[in-house]
């Protein structure tokens, strides 16, 4: 699990390549959204994304888990891979995938966006 994202190495490594964040996404697979929630310490970044924003930036992926705030790349790898076999469907199809959690993102967005706007009513009748 990482402990912080550097978010100004990525940012400044990219200029120096010419290149955005929409290009992580895109090479790594991710929506831009994706992205912006690594950056914003949102979401943990996974092992293969590791690789791929290391690939994209043309350094080693040590470097990349460093400034991702990842202490031991190889003990990372060992432990999404044991997280990854515990999310092996079973045989009856169990498991947990990408686009589930996915759509637990979107619908905790959604929830948040309510309770905002209840709050902000609320803060408007004075209660």
């Amino acid at each position: 699990m990482a402990l912080f994202f550097d978010y100004d190495w990525f940012d400044d490594r990219l200029k120096s390549l010419g290149l955005g964040r929409d290009s992580l996404a895109r090479n790594s697979g991710m929506s831009i959204d994706e992205v912006d929630m690594i950056f914003d310490d949102r979401r943990a970044i996974s092992v293969s994304e590791i690789y791929s924003f290391a690939d994209t930036l043309s350094v080693n992926p040590e470097i990349v888990a460093k400034y991702c705030g990842v202490g031991d790349l190889a003990q990372e790898t060992k432990r999404q891979d044991k997280a990854d076999s515990f999310n092996q469907p079973d045989e009856n199809g169990g498991g947990v995938s990408r686009e589930m959690i996915m759509g637990l993102h979107e619908r905790i967005d959604r929830i948040e966006g309510l309770l905002e706007m209840v709050l902000t009513k609320l803060d408007k009748n004075g209660r």
